[in-house]
């Protein structure tokens, strides 16, 4: 009896393996040919039952699935390295499927390499190499991204279920400048994917950014400035200083609130602070404004050069993000408070002074000298100034009628 009952359960167990064992090819090996060609892509690759496609006498079609290779290609550049990697993860595979893993149910074994585990995993990558306040942004807009994919049921799946089709559908609501932001972040995390071999190529780069039209900056004149300017000094020094540090040394506005006193060198008029990136950017402090920055590096009761009248709590311990909203809603509140005109922003002071300069290196130099002279003052490319220059009609042609002239017969 002891013998039948254990053949039965061995028949069982052997027809429960044959049920998932026909629903896949067992995974195989791709080692770049008969030679070994360690340049081509090595990879494992297996075909699944589709649950809805059918073959010609209409049994379930087995499919070929993403080929997997987990960085292999760029981890290991010899035939035994690469090989034992790749026979490794077949094992760990081809346990997987008989367990009955199934790459098409979202409640089957759940997979090492899902897909959101890895955008997670390139973006904790990503974060890595910017600053904090960059690194929010990429958080940010990549939770939003997963959330999408779990809405879609794909957040689960293989990275092969997350289609170009899927990325343009999640961007496709957003509109001009915030669809290109979406996109650069998700591009950059793709990127890194693609690197290390878990997926193909990083096709969101096949996806065109939306046309952003020019803003409608507006120039203010010599005295609309002169008069903000008289204001600011009469009844908030510490915000012109900021105002100047914007219009006068071209630095961001949340730059400015990461400078910092040890970072000031007044022997030799520089200052050095985090700019978009982590890489640090040293900039020349201008003469006419070097006694305010002495002046507020002297009197700081705080490791930041820019701190008092704030209404934070912690200012030392605030984000780059709150100095900057104290700073920009403080500005606000000094504009309608003087009844200042109500587009005007700290960034028209810079704009001005952009103006400004470039006329006058135009009175000697030719546009190119002076968008490259400009460009090395602003710390901008020599693109993003002639763009500028050319948005606000700073630079006319001469008059060119003798080319529509017509010849006489």
């Amino acid at each position: 009896m002891d013998f039948l009952i254990n053949t039965l359960k061995q028949e069982i167990q052997n027809a429960y393996e044959s049920v998932y064992s026909v629903r896949y090819t067992k995974p195989k090996i791709y080692h770049g040919g008969k030679s070994y060609d360690l340049s081509k892509r090595w990879y494992i690759y297996y075909s699944f039952e589709h649950p809805t496609l059918k073959d010609k006498h209409g049994n379930p079609k087995k499919v070929r699935q993403t080929p997997i290779s987990l960085g292999a290609n760029k981890k290991y550049k010899t035939k035994k390295e690469r090989l034992r990697y790749l026979r490794f993860i077949q094992k760990r595979l081809a346990a997987l499927l008989e367990q009955g893993y199934s790459p098409y149910e979202e409640n089957s074994i759940k997979l090492e390499y899902t897909a959101e585990s890895l955008i997670k995993y390139a973006l904790e990558s990503k974060n890595k190499e910017v600053a904090d306040t960059t690194k929010r942004n990429y958080i940010n807009r990549t939770d939003r991204f997963i959330k999408f994919l779990k809405r879609k049921g794909l957040a689960n799946l293989e990275i092969r279920y997350v289609t170009k089709s899927v990325v343009f559908e999640f961007l496709k609501p957003f509109e001009g400048k915030n669809f290109n932001n979406y996109k650069s972040v998700l591009s950059s995390l793709f990127t890194i994917l693609a690197g290390e071999d878990y997926i193909e190529r990083n096709f969101i780069l096949d996806i065109p950014n939306k046309k952003v039209s020019d803003p409608n900056i507006k120039l203010f004149t010599d005295k609309e400035i002169e008069n903000a300017k008289e204001l600011l000094n009469k009844h908030d020094r510490e915000l012109l200083l900021y105002v100047n540090l914007i219009s006068y040394m071209f630095w961001r506005n949340i730059e400015c609130n990461r400078i910092t006193i040890d970072s000031i060198d007044l022997r030799n008029r520089t200052i050095t602070t985090k700019t978009k990136t982590k890489s640090k950017k040293t900039k020349l402090i201008p003469l006419i404004i070097l006694e305010d920055v002495q002046e507020f590096t002297i009197k700081s009761p705080t490791k930041y050069l820019l701190n008092s009248n704030n209404n934070l709590i912690d200012w030392e311990n605030s984000t780059d993000n709150q100095r900057r909203n104290h700073y920009t809603k403080r500005f606000k509140m000094f504009k309608k408070n003087h009844k200042l005109p109500k587009d005007l922003t700290p960034y028209s002071f810079r704009h001005y002074s952009i103006t400004k300069v470039y006329k006058a290196l135009r009175e000697h130099l030719s546009i190119e000298d002076a968008i490259k002279e400009l460009s090395l003052i602003t710390g901008h490319t020599s693109k993003a100034i002639f763009n500028y220059i050319h948005v606000h009609d700073l630079e006319l042609p001469e008059d060119y009628s003798k080319y529509l002239k017509q010849k006489k017969p």
